[in-house]
């Protein structure tokens, strides 16, 4: 009965519920993502008309085995996440669900170079939201970062049609910075650019060694994201939501 009581105390403990949660989402988001990755696009790629998207038809063990890498990665990433210095046990369900989003973008970005709207519009109203109600970042510098965000990457996109005679860059990624403004404010996006942008020029130089890859397009999804991600976790990772889990 001692035993069980010890196991009992460390889980309700802080670090406790840190591994549980990080756990319990990494399992939830590893099948998420497996769902998004191959039925959302097939859906989206396939030539034949859209029908509705089956998500029953996969089994869960197939979904869970299929998952399991993902599941993996995600759980070392929200455990690493969980035990930075100061970060309250509140706020990381929020911060686990952003990384979620970015990294499922990125991966279908590099994988199939699509930033889908089921992924991108849902991040910008959840920072809309959010930011509504705790105002950490002022809802009206939310509202035009999003907009700041998606008129940029427009005109970059429209700029590069006018020159080229081809888009240099989707709306997707429009999109996405949209998203990303709309969780760190407008006055954010010119780091979040700027750091994209840098690692784009790096991601580009170090594709000219591979041989394979050195002429395809260069997704430009994973450099927002993670540019976007470090902005966002330094806003976030000082603030805590006792509202929200009650805990500290």
């Amino acid at each position: 009965m001692e035993l069980f009581t010890d196991i009992y105390a460390c889980l309700i403990s802080d670090s406790g519920m840190r591994v549980v949660l990080s756990i319990l989402l990494a399992v939830c988001g590893g099948c998420a993502a497996y769902i998004a990755r191959y039925t959302i696009t097939d859906q989206i790629l396939s030539p034949a008309p859209a029908t509705l998207l089956t998500f029953g038809t996969p089994s869960f063990s197939s979904i869970y085995r299929g998952s399991l890498k993902a599941q993996i990665g995600y759980g070392l990433f929200f455990l690493a996440t969980s035990f930075w210095p100061h970060i309250s046990l509140s706020i990381l369900p929020v911060i686990w669900l952003i990384s979620w989003f970015l990294i499922t973008l990125s991966l279908l970005d590099i994988q199939h170079y699509l930033l889908p709207d089921v992924f991108t519009l849902p991040l910008l109203w959840l920072g809309l939201c959010f930011n509504a109600y705790t105002n950490a970042t002022p809802i009206e510098y939310a509202v035009a970062g999003a907009a700041a965000g998606y008129v940029f990457i427009w005109f970059l996109g429209w700029i590069t049609q006018y020159l080229a005679g081809k888009r240099g860059i989707g709306l997707g990624d429009a999109k996405l910075l949209a998203a990303l403004g709309a969780w760190a404010g407008y006055e954010n996006l010119a780091l979040i650019s700027a750091s994209a942008s840098i690692g784009g020029i790096i991601w580009w130089g170090v594709r000219q060694f591979w041989p394979l890859k050195k002429n395809h397009p260069l997704p430009f999804g994973p450099c927002l994201a993670i540019a976007g991600w470090v902005v966002i976790f330094d806003i976030l990772q000082s603030w805590k939501l006792s509202f929200f889990f009650h805990l500290s």
